[in-house]
């Protein structure tokens, strides 16, 4: 199901699905693609699947190549270095048909991809940023960034513009904003120093950079020349005791909205893993007037913990908020007065981790399910695999790549569930063959489907293409 849809942002490929989330605000919507089910919901399974370790996103080009970014984990994941990858994989098979060459990283965290309007491909990860060819990802330019520390991806402005940052996993440094060309990948101006840390993603809308730092959100200015931090919109929004930092904001609705509780120890399940004793909360700072931001609960439970972004419907109004250490997704209803809080609509069970993504004419929500094994999903579970379990499981699975698959029908296994946005309802589900909880990205495929990266491996779920199967 080929699309021509309109540009998401000028600096970015027109394609349903160019960069993490669809683009910067992270709405997490496919441009022109508008519903995934339809009428065949009984024929919504795993179409392909494959072992891919570090899997962290995949992203598609002008002309429906689908393209995946990897790491090359070091021994030991946060502590030694890794390398990347960027493979052109085949949308239906999920197979790599191309591989660039190994790309240096240094240390790990999360990088990011994205299909520039000129067709090129950007890769960020670790302390590295390239910019590879299409046809034969070949490196274009390459650029080791100065700080030393990992950067976590980026966003790419109306003009083209890269803008990126890195994160200190200390909290002890201040997040340094770099304003980049995105032929030469070098300084348009001069560095940012934001303040404090940011562990989560950037978030954009034009010109304006939008970054929720461990205390505050606030909101950069770029005129094409300089960096400017808007001194009338800044919030502090964490003012509770027990409460952890904040994760990667939506811009959509008149507000920028991100969940806190972003503090935890995750290891091959999120349940569990919550580091600060206080709840999962949903913020929403309008636009015009950072000082009416409100907040709402989640589901009120202990030791919260959430990896990843908020969903905003703007056509129906609707927050989608999770708490991932606790297993609960929660739905408000979006007042039209920014100043209002948003009031609950829906609950339910649901162990969710990845980004979420949604389908703006269906209202179709795409979640995940992790079932985690007995102990790995208690808080003693989650310190034993802080403390080393977790990268010997790593590890093993890689030597093994048959290994995963049978675990998982013993033991666990993720589920990809479809959701109806308005009443919560559960729609369909499909199961991916794995043992460690996905908190990646999911791709809106052209084809009926879904493109899920789960930190092992690759999956895509859809609607089979053959009747009566």
């Amino acid at each position: 199901m080929r699309t021509v849809s309109a540009p998401l942002n000028s600096g970015y490929a027109r394609t349903c699905w160019p960069a993490e989330d669809g683009g910067p605000t992270r709405e997490q919507a496919p441009a022109g693609i508008t519903y995934l089910l339809g009428s065949d919901s009984d024929r919504f399974k795993l179409l392909a699947g494959r072992a891919a370790p570090g899997a962290h996103m995949a992203v598609i080009g002008p002309d429906g190549a689908m393209f995946l970014l990897r790491s090359l984990f070091g021994h030991r994941i946060l502590k030694d270095p890794a390398q990347a990858v960027v493979e052109r994989i085949d949308p239906l098979t999920l197979e790599t048909t191309l591989s660039s060459p190994v790309l240096p990283a240094g240390p790990w965290w999360a990088g990011g991809l994205a299909v520039l309007a000129s067709g090129d491909i950007v890769a960020v990860s670790g302390r590295w940023i390239h910019r590879l060819d299409p046809q034969t990802l070949e490196v274009i330019a390459a650029r080791e960034l100065p700080t030393g520390r990992p950067h976590n991806s980026f966003v790419v402005l109306d003009d083209g513009t890269i803008v990126l940052k890195d994160i200190d996993r200390s909290l002890a440094l201040p997040a340094v904003l770099h304003a980049i060309d995105p032929q030469s990948l070098e300084d348009r101006c001069e560095p940012l120093d934001l303040g404090e840390t940011v562990i989560a993603r950037l978030s954009a809308d034009g010109n304006t950079i939008y970054a929720v730092g461990v205390d505050h959100a606030m909101r950069i200015h770029w005129d094409g020349s300089t960096l400017s931090p808007d001194s009338e919109w800044r919030h502090k929004y964490r003012t509770h005791p027990n409460q952890g930092y904040g994760w990667d904001p939506v811009v959509s609705a008149g507000r920028l909205w991100f969940l806190d509780q972003g503090r935890h120890r995750f290891r091959i399940s999120m349940r569990g893993s919550g580091l600060d004793s206080g709840p999962v909360r949903l913020h929403a700072v309008p636009l015009e007037n950072a000082a009416a931001a409100t907040e709402v609960v989640i589901c009120g439970a202990p030791h919260g913990g959430i990896t990843n972004p908020p969903l905003i419907d703007p056509d129906r109004m609707i927050a989608v908020g999770y708490d991932t250490a606790n297993g609960w997704i929660t739905a408000f209803d979006i007042p039209l007065d920014p100043a209002s809080t948003p009031t609950e609509r829906w609950r339910k069970r649901l162990h969710t981790g990845p980004h979420l993504m949604r389908y703006s004419g269906s209202g179709e929500l795409i979640a995940c399910d992790h079932n985690a094994p007995w102990p790995l999903g208690t808080r003693l579970g989650s310190w034993l695999l802080e403390k080393g379990l977790s990268d010997a499981m790593r590890r093993s699975g890689e030597d093994r790549p048959g290994l995963e698959p049978k675990l998982a029908k013993l033991i666990a296994g993720e589920d990809v569930v479809v959701l109806d946005i308005e009443t919560g309802l559960e729609r369909a589900r499909a199961s991916m063959p794995v043992v460690a909880q996905s908190v990646m990205f999911p791709t809106a495929g052209e084809n009926r489907d879904v493109v899920m990266a789960t930190v092992t491996g690759i999956f895509r779920v859809g609607i089979d293409p053959t009747p009566g199967r």
